[in-house]
C-alpha cells in the first residue's frame, strides 16, 4: 500500500483514496502508515466533538513529518558532501591516468584505474570510503 502526503492541503493520502493533489509525495510505507493512522484517529476525534484533541493529533503528524523532512534534507546534504569529496579524489588522482604516468609501473596504474572505478560506484549514502593504492 502506498502513502503519501500534500504540502498543500497537508493531509495524508493512501493509493486508493480517490483525489490525492498532484503535489502529493509518496511517503515510505511505514511512516506514511503512522500519519495515515494519526489523521484518521483526528478525523474521528473531530466527527466525535473532540476537537482539542483532533488537533493535538494533527499537530503531532506535522511535527513528525517536519521532523522526518529535516532528515531527509541532512541525508540530501551528506550525500552532496560526499559527492564533491568523490569528485575532489578523482580529480585529484587524474594525473595516474594520463598516458606517460607511472609508465613504468603497470600493475599500479591497473590498481589506481580500479580505485577510480570503485569511486565513480561509489555508494554516496555509505562512509566507507574506497582506498586509494599505495605506492609498491
Amino acid at each position: 500500500m502506498n502513502y503519501f502526503h500534500s504540502p498543500s492541503t497537508g493531509r495524508f493520502y493512501v493509493e486508493t483514496d480517490k483525489k490525492i493533489p498532484k503535489d502529493a509525495r509518496l511517503l515510505e510505507a511505514s511512516r506514511g502508515a503512522t500519519f495515515y493512522g494519526v489523521q484518521g484517529r483526528a478525523d474521528t476525534a473531530r466527527s466525535s466533538g473532540r476537537e482539542d484533541f483532533a488537533k493535538s493529533l494533527d499537530v503531532t503528524a506535522e511535527a513528525i513529518e517536519n521532523a522526518v523532512l529535516q532528515q531527509e534534507d541532512v541525508a540530501a546534504r551528506n550525500r552532496e558532501a560526499r559527492r564533491a569529496g568523490r569528485n575532489q579524489r578523482l580529480a585529484d588522482s587524474d594525473w595516474t591516468q594520463v598516458p606517460d604516468a607511472l609508465a613504468d609501473k603497470p600493475e599500479l596504474k591497473r590498481r589506481w584505474a580500479e580505485y577510480r572505478q570503485s569511486l565513480r560506484s561509489f555508494d554516496l549514502n555509505s562512509d566507507d570510503w574506497p582506498s586509494a593504492p599505495e605506492a609498491k
